[in-house]
């Protein structure tokens, strides 16, 4: 199976964009970052990022990565 197949709980469906859970989850990464809790660099997160939108199968990964790789700098940690 692969990572997503596990978001199908007890036989229910989510119908979130396919960007949704890559974006949970690095928004997340993003916050803790804020509060110094975050035990990875912002290159790690983004990569996170661009891994969960690939298994999703998101035909422009690459663009989205390559947009929180030149943007995400204004919001990581303190700024």
């Amino acid at each position: 199976t692969d990572a997503l197949s596990a978001l199908n709980y007890d036989g229910l469906e989510w119908h979130e964009p396919r960007t949704y859970w890559a974006s949970l989850v690095h928004d997340s990464l993003y916050q803790l970052s804020e509060l110094h809790a975050a035990n990875m660099c912002r290159r790690a997160a983004d990569v996170v990022f661009l891994d969960l939108l690939k298994a999703c199968r998101f035909p422009r990964a690459r663009l989205y990565y390559l947009a929180v790789r030149i943007f995400g700098g204004l919001f990581w940690g303190d700024n």
